[in-house]
């Protein structure tokens, strides 16, 4: 896989609307708890995964859609890096201190609570309520 620089790449999401969408999902959190994801979110790459789901979706596919699924492989990556790092006990990511090592683990956790709601919510959206609930 080839591995774009973070700006290369941060550009071309947002052309495609990608940080747009994503920024909607964690924009509709409680302000203190969007703070704890976009800190996390502000400082580690993007991966590529999106951009192959954008790029290997048919094209009479929705972009709308399409854009809407990639920033939730997005949040998903982001609440993923953050659980592994209060599982693990990591206290540094990407050489920034961790999420949980500079919001304290209850603040964390209760932010994660609320951004896993924001995903499900995105989920059922796009695929509708019966999707949205296995999450």
């Amino acid at each position: 896989m080839v591995i774009m620089n973070n700006k290369k790449q941060l550009d071309l999401f947002r052309k495609l609307g990608l940080e747009e969408a994503l920024s909607h999902i964690i924009k509709s959190m409680p302000l203190k708890q969007q703070e704890v994801v976009l800190y996390t979110h502000s400082h580690i790459p993007f991966r590529q995964n999106s951009l192959l789901i954008y790029a290997l979706t048919p094209k009479n596919y929705s972009d709308n859609k399409t854009i809407n699924i990639c920033a939730i492989v997005e949040a998903l990556w982001i609440w993923a890096i953050i659980i592994d790092d209060i599982f693990d006990g990591d206290t540094v990511r990407y050489g920034k201190p961790s999420t949980w090592k500079k919001y304290g683990k209850k603040s964390t956790i209760n932010s994660l609570r609320y951004f896993k709601k924001m995903i499900t919510k995105s989920v059922s959206d796009n695929f509708g309520i019966h999707v949205g609930k296995i999450c």
